[in-house]
């Protein structure tokens, strides 16, 4: 059973982590550094998201990503913004970019993992979210957003419950509520 109310609360804070974490620098080798100017547009487009203005985003974003395709920042965020637009193949096409251009950008994964379970593409999801782990086996949103996959998707509740607890563990004091709740739904299930 799908609960609505976790998926938007997956998307809120994934979200604003994205868009509090996203900008390009220079500590990413793969990924091209932008110039002044491009930065400035960068950064008007986060501003737009921020406000949810999906469409003005898009057309601050689609001209960097022409310039700058190897831009991971760029591409991940117009994959948010066509996400949010509802033109999930172009998400996809674009956070696959942005993957490629910088494997160890958890968020550009996870994202990547959402649009293809949102498309019922569990079995790849499991595949990008697994991938991510094992690059950064201790980042918490993708422990969180694998159990979610395990635990709504997959039917593997002990699988989730693992990766529930690893998200806990990882973020610390004091829990996540949502997920505390989630684990004891599933204790009660198994």
């Amino acid at each position: 059973m799908i609960r609505p109310d976790a998926l938007k609360t997956v998307a809120a804070g994934i979200l604003m982590a994205v868009l509090t974490g996203c900008a390009m620098t220079t500590s990413d080798p793969a990924s091209t550094a932008l110039p002044s100017r491009a930065q400035h547009d960068f950064g008007a487009a986060v501003a737009a998201m921020q406000a949810q203005q999906w469409q003005d985003a898009e057309v601050l974003l689609q001209p960097l990503a022409v310039a700058y395709p190897r831009a991971a920042g760029v591409n991940l965020n117009l994959g948010i913004v066509y996400f949010e637009l509802g033109r999930v193949g172009d998400a996809e096409q674009v956070l696959r970019a942005a993957v490629a251009a910088a494997p160890a950008n958890m968020d550009a994964a996870n994202w990547l993992g959402r649009v293809l379970r949102e498309q019922g593409r569990f079995d790849e999801a499991e595949t990008v979210y697994s991938a991510a782990l094992k690059r950064d086996p201790d980042h918490p949103a993708t422990h969180r957003n694998l159990g979610i996959l395990y635990d709504l998707y997959l039917g593997k509740p002990a699988e989730a419950q693992a990766h529930y607890l690893r998200y806990q563990a990882l973020q610390g004091e004091p829990p996540d509520r949502q997920v505390a709740g989630w684990l004891a739904d599933l204790e009660r299930r198994l």
